[in-house]
């Protein structure tokens, strides 16, 4: 697929994405000649080189799980890990394989709800995993530094704790 759309690496990402359709934006972040297209802290566009194909030619995107573990709360990791495996079966089959993208779940526990371990596992999955979002961390403590990073690195997060930070 070729798409006749030039894009100055000095321009800022926002302002050429909101000139372009849907479609050419999806097919630019998600086609199969491109990487993972995103804006960095300076706003110019970089792209992800390191692409990588399962077995079935879909192209695998790692998503961080990043909770706390045996912590007798609604929202550890023995409580919500088979809900994001689920949910993560479900969006795989009915919503991402017609546009042959995949999402492969890595996943990391830290102990207690605190500030000191969550960060350095967000880090070990954004450098070493290379994840595009983060799945957690549900406990207040945990996320507030997490977020700060995630801020930084341009990765979304998702969690219930969002409010507390």
């Amino acid at each position: 697929m070729s798409i006749d759309f030039a894009v100055d690496p000095q321009e800022n990402a926002t302002a050429v994405a909101s000139t372009m359709p849907t479609s050419t934006l999806a097919a630019l972040a998600f086609g199969p000649d491109s990487g993972y297209v995103y804006e960095d802290r300076q706003g110019h566009v970089v792209k992800r080189e390191n692409i990588e194909y399962d077995l079935t030619g879909l192209r695998v995107y790692n998503v961080g799980v990043l909770m706390a573990s045996h912590l007798d709360s609604p929202f550890d990791l023995e409580r919500c890990g088979p809900a994001v495996d689920l949910a993560l079966d479900v969006i795989n089959r009915e919503f991402l394989k017609p546009h042959k993208i995949k999402l492969r779940k890595v996943q990391a526990n830290y102990p207690s709800c605190s500030g000191a371990k969550a960060p350095g596992l967000a880090a070990d999955m954004h450098f070493k995993n290379d994840v595009i979002a983060f799945i957690g961390p549900a406990c207040a403590f945990a996320l507030e530094p997490v977020a700060r990073l995630a801020a930084y690195w341009n990765s979304p997060i998702i969690t219930g704790m969002g409010d507390q930070v």
